[in-house]
């Protein structure tokens, strides 16, 4: 097995995935969105946030798979470890670098794998976003790059992870060492956040009977404080990060977003205060942008430790965190993360809505306007139901029924234009969706079940052609035999005429039977000894209308459009095209009234040359219009229902097409053949 490269940097690119402080943590909704999304984007039934450490690669997400880590010489990232780019492996089972690795070795037995590198910005490698399948296939064009998008937006969360828990972003100095003096504000006209955080609480902690002072920043979800900066009760820089619905102090400020002040080791709300020495609290809100995003604690042993004048100096302090939170780095981060993923949802194949309660667009991305033929503004607020009805009841179902029961995806068809969509629905987990927590996904699949269909009917096309094949061999030796007693007969009784007239009917029978096995030959094997050459369509025309008259039907007007007589080129078995207009002249008459005209029409269209024969008859009714072409259907009653049959089976061994419809306004039927153009003679 061929092992993993080493990187240089591997001391460098360790202490870089340190300092996210996310490994062996518990899972997180935001990460687990993002597995969800790119399995979903990719068509796979599992994907996971692969992050590499010192001896294994740990799963911080995962989608489909059980196992929380594997040894790192046989992970997924063994490739972007040595190439920092996305990759695609077709089948895991025979690649050097991971066909050891135990997910594929055992169950699931991952086959398939593509992943894109988490790069931070110095070019340490942290690991990788994976999608993976059980089955060898490929991963190409618009959704490995909406994978690699993916990749950058799992490398955002991080940095934003890492911001909630820090309240700096990646490459920020660490917090300082040794005493520090307010003076420090002045040694450089623009401190980084995690300065000015330091220095205040250092000076706060110098004031008379301040035992303890901390920074707590509320986490992206808003569901908990974390630890920022400390300086004091040792213990207290240890404590976990601090629920925002829970009974203390600093979860009520951060709460009301108002300032709460505890004297004489109690408080008359009932909040617990952070440390059980603490006999005096003072807990500020940190605002920015209007918001709480944060909170400044600060407690003492003594009892009524905090006058107006500390009071009002620690509101001072507390305002200018909170203007450097203002202008902190976080916010660049979060702009950048949000044009990521606007950029991540409108690179998406699949059509995307964001829905509110109500059912309204909140959000919605260009693949779906493009399908509405309306701008994405336009479509912001619109009832989603409204603009396609046939999803309400799809919608009425998915509410009622929970997550864990639905499927995957579910097939719909809108009647209007018969075109088949799959859905499926996500619920984000937010408290306050302001924007829309249900996000719909919808896919054209109408292309894919009619290439389904069209595969299956081949493959009954060629079953059946092999019996008629094998039907046709067989009768044509008895036929052969009953045709030699015939002549027989005729030559040894020739003037006998209660005789000849028997002889005369088994003749003509066994001639129209040998016809009817030909044409079974020639729909069992279509595509059999085709001689293709470069040739007029216009001459084969008129050599097949000549052939047909011969036949005795010159008292028949057939006009060939249009009069200018080009050409049009075509690459085709002559004799085979020929035989397909013959039978559709046939057709024509038997379904036109006698002595009507028939028109054969020639134009071109794209790259196709396009045949016509119209009739003037009373054409065909329309429920039997889809049966025309299949083997035995036939409206008349001494007809073998095959030369139509043979019709289609010629055209498409061409790599042509057939159709036909009623004429509007009647009378009259026509039948359309599709053939590819070969290249005009130049002039």
């Amino acid at each position: 097995m061929m092992k993993p490269v080493a990187r240089q940097d591997e001391t460098e690119r360790l202490a870089a995935l340190r300092s996210y402080a996310v490994l062996d943590t518990l899972p997180e909704a935001a990460f687990d969105d993002l597995v969800f999304l790119a399995a979903r984007l990719c068509g796979t039934p599992m994907a996971l946030i692969a992050l590499l450490d010192t001896e294994r690669e740990w799963f911080k997400a995962r989608l489909g798979v059980d196992s929380e880590q594997v040894p790192r010489e046989v992970g997924f990232t063994a490739h972007v470890a040595r190439h920092p780019a996305p990759f695609v492996v077709p089948d895991a089972s025979v690649d050097e670098l991971l066909r050891a690795n135990p997910l594929v070795m055992h169950a699931p037995r991952v086959r398939f794998v593509a992943g894109a590198p988490l790069m931070t910005s110095r070019g340490r490698l942290l690991g990788a976003l994976c999608v993976m399948d059980r089955v060898p296939r490929k991963l190409e064009g618009d959704r490995l790059d909406s994978l690699a998008a993916l990749g950058r937006q799992a490398l955002a969360l991080l940095e934003l992870r890492r911001a909630s828990l820090t309240g700096s972003v990646a490459d920020a100095p660490s917090p300082l060492a040794g005493p520090v003096l307010p003076e420090m504000a002045l040694e450089s006209e623009a401190p980084s956040p995690a300065e000015v955080y330091e220095a205040a609480i250092r000076y706060l902690r110098g004031i008379p009977d301040v035992d303890h002072c901390a920074l707590f920043l509320l986490s992206v979800s808003r569901r908990e404080l974390s630890h920022a900066f400390s300086h004091g009760f040792a213990a207290h820089g240890e404590q976990a990060a601090v629920p925002v619905d829970g009974p203390s102090v600093v979860a009520h400020v951060a709460r009301s977003g108002a300032r709460h002040l505890t004297h004489g080791g109690g408080d008359e709300a009932g909040y617990r205060l952070a440390h059980p020495d603490a006999r005096s609290e003072l807990a500020i809100p940190l605002m920015a942008g209007g918001e709480v995003v944060g909170v400044l604690d600060l407690e003492s042993r003594r009892p009524d430790a905090f006058s107006p004048a500390v009071v009002s100096l620690c509101e001072s302090v507390a305002s200018g965190i909170s203007a450097a939170l203002q202008g902190t780095n976080v916010t660049g981060l979060l702009l950048r993360a949000k044009v990521a993923l606007e950029k991540t949802f409108d690179a998406m194949t699949d059509m995307v809505a964001i829905l509110d309660s109500e059912g309204r667009i909140r959000r919605l991305n260009q693949p779906m306007a493009s399908r509405l033929e309306r701008p994405v503004r336009e479509l912001v607020g619109e009832d989603f139901q409204v603009l396609f009805p046939f999803c309400r009841d799809w919608l009425a179902a998915t509410a009622r029924t929970p997550p864990a029961g639905r499927s995957a995806w579910e097939e719909v068809v809108d009647p209007a234009s018969q075109v088949v969509y799959e859905l499926n629905m996500l619920e984000l987990d937010i408290a306050t969706p302001v924007t829309g927590n249900r996000v719909v996904f919808m896919r054209d699949v109408t292309q894919e079940r009619e290439m389904a269909r069209q595969v299956i009917a081949f493959e009954k096309r060629a079953a059946a052609g092999d019996l008629l094949t094998g039907v046709a061999h067989e009768v044509r030796n008895p036929l052969a035999a009953i045709q030699a007693a015939a002549e027989l007969l005729s030559q040894e009784l020739p003037g006998d005429p209660d005789h000849a007239a028997p002889v005369g009917i088994i003749c003509r029978q066994v001639e129209r039977l040998k016809v009817l096995m030909q044409d079974l030959l020639h729909i069992g094997r279509p595509f059999d000894h085709l001689s293709v050459a470069s040739g007029s369509l216009l001459r084969v025309c008129e050599a097949a209308v000549a052939t047909w008259r011969d036949a005795g039907n010159r008292s028949q007007h057939v006009e060939i459009l249009p009069q200018a007589r080009e050409p049009f080129r075509v690459r085709v078995d002559a004799a085979r095209i020929e035989q397909v207009i013959v039978n559709l002249l046939d057709n024509a008459v038997q379904h036109g009234r006698p002595g009507g005209a028939i028109q054969v029409l020639l134009s071109r269209s794209g790259g196709h040359v396009l045949l016509r024969v119209k009739d003037a008859g009373a054409g065909i009714a329309p429920e039997a219009l889809p049966r025309v072409f299949e083997p035995f259907f036939t409206t008349r009653a001494n007809g073998t229902g095959l030369g139509l049959t043979l019709v289609k089976s010629i055209v498409e061994g061409h790599g042509g097409g057939v159709s036909l419809w009623n004429n509007e306004p009647p009378p009259g039927l026509t039948f359309e053949v599709r053939l590819p153009a070969g290249p005009r003679e130049e002039p």
